[in-house]
């Protein structure tokens, strides 16, 4: 009701989406203040609440909350890396509380293994710092029902066509003649093929390659089919390989090309295959494999012979989210906005489990104006 246009004119909305222009954390959540140039202890519980996203990590780990109000311009040194703290602590910093897209700068994860974050020239206002849990990063596909890519220049939408043992399989535009057949193995011991066939909301499949157990969905979102093979046990950390085969139909025509997508100061390498946009072609097909362990990139492989791609993610820990996204894009910034677009989907979690670092403990967070 102040006249204002939103985001970016209103100063009240903190970011694109924001729900509502405070900038305070919701009832009921205690949010301590930190005196300027001050220090503050304290402790996140192995069973204390996670309240809040960040995308520099720390879900399902508990995090506390500060504030900090800026009175001038100055540069900020908020830090955890002080000799209170006996845990990794991942540290982020927001403008808005509740709005994840207010975050300005976070540390403590692979990227910045040290918790310490400078915002240089930092305005006056409300500063909300997060103090979460550390642990392994793991990066997860989403449970979202929406998967929003590029508008399709032709325009163009994927049947739900999937078949047992084959794929999609129409044998017409959605590429997939006889394209989905995939396996777990473990220590030698191979699953049975799993079934690509779409479950609702999506329900788990339970299947076992030998002696290890997992779980498994399969769902369409949108123009993206997305398959999540998961542990049965939480943070079992043996490795298996995920083998990914099938025959896109085209042919003999496919043309292919490995290309890379930046995310989290990593590059994650993709397949791209089409028709070559030969009339009426299929629709051009990204396959996208993502491991749950960032150092375990190198163990994805892609390989194509005629229209036949082959994927294999070897010695991986589970997760594994398998992307194969449709789309008509024709260029190079069309192909980064559909893999960009893509790579979204991930979120990021603190791994913890038997032997990894602790996400909780003690803490001494203190802020400093330069």
């Amino acid at each position: 009701m102040d006249g204002l246009t939103d985001w970016p004119e209103d100063p009240g909305c903190q970011a694109r989406g924001d729900a509502g222009e405070a900038q305070m954390c919701r009832m009921g959540l205690q949010v301590p203040l930190i005196p300027q140039n001050g220090t503050v202890v304290g402790v996140t519980l192995e069973a204390g609440a996670d309240n809040f996203q960040a995308t520099c990590g720390g879900q399902r780990a508990p995090e506390r909350v500060y504030r900090y109000v800026l009175n001038q311009q100055a540069d900020l040194l908020i830090s955890a890396d002080n000799p209170g703290t006996d845990y990794g602590v991942v540290l982020s910093v927001r403008r808005d509380c509740e709005e994840i897209l207010s975050q300005l700068s976070c540390a403590g994860d692979f990227r910045a293994p040290e918790p310490t974050i400078e915002l240089e020239n930092a305005e006056p206002g409300e500063y909300y710092i997060l103090v979460d849990g550390g642990g392994p990063e793991r990066w997860v596909g989403s449970r979202n029902a929406n998967l929003a890519l590029p508008v399709d220049p032709q325009p163009f939408m994927a049947n739900a066509d999937f078949q047992p043992n084959c794929g999609w399989g129409d044998g017409f535009r959605d590429a997939f003649d006889c394209y989905g057949q995939f396996t777990v193995s473990f220590n030698g011991a191979v699953s049975a093929q799993l079934d690509p066939t779409l479950t609702p909301a999506p329900a788990e499949r339970n299947a076992a390659a030998g002696a290890y157990n997992f779980r498994y969905t399969s769902e369409k979102v949108g123009n993206v089919w997305r398959v999540r093979l998961l542990p049965a046990v939480e943070n079992d950390d043996r490795v298996v390989t995920v083998n990914l085969t099938g025959n896109l139909g085209s042919d003999g025509a496919t043309v292919s090309a490995q290309r890379q997508v930046p995310f989290q100061g990593r590059q994650l390498t993709y397949l791209h295959t089409s028709d070559n946009f030969a009339a009426p072609g299929d629709p051009p097909v990204y396959h996208l494999v993502v491991p749950s362990n960032p150092e375990q990139l190198a163990n994805i492989n892609y390989a194509i012979a005629g229209d036949t791609p082959t994927i294999q993610a070897r010695n991986v820990t589970l997760p594994v989210t398998i992307y194969i996204a449709l789309h008509y894009a024709r260029d190079q910034a069309g192909w980064n906005a559909v893999s960009a677009a893509l790579v979204q989907d991930i979120e990021i979690q603190a791994g913890g489990g038997p032997g990894g670092d602790a996400r909780f403990g003690n803490f001494e967070l203190s802020v400093l104006e330069q």
